[in-house]
């Protein structure tokens, strides 16, 4: 008489993620109580002309107008 073949199968453990729906915001971005626009402060320079201008390049001393008058002229 044959023995009788035993198969195991091998049930999968399936561990459901939360919803990050669900978790909530993984960031605060209020401060006293008030929503903040842009968590990091921004410096605003003020070129050798007297126009405001957001420093946006490395070694950038003017503003682009005046970074663009001096192109032009070469």
């Amino acid at each position: 008489m044959k023995k009788p073949i035993k198969i195991e199968i091998k049930k999968e453990v399936v561990v459901h993620k939360p919803n990050p729906q669900m978790r909530g915001p993984s960031k605060t971005f209020q401060q006293d109580g008030h929503w903040i626009e842009k968590p990091s402060i921004t410096a605003i320079l003020i070129c050798v002309c007297g126009n405001r201008y957001l420093k946006t390049r490395a070694l950038q001393e003017l503003c682009l107008r005046c970074s663009s008058v001096i192109f032009k002229k070469r």
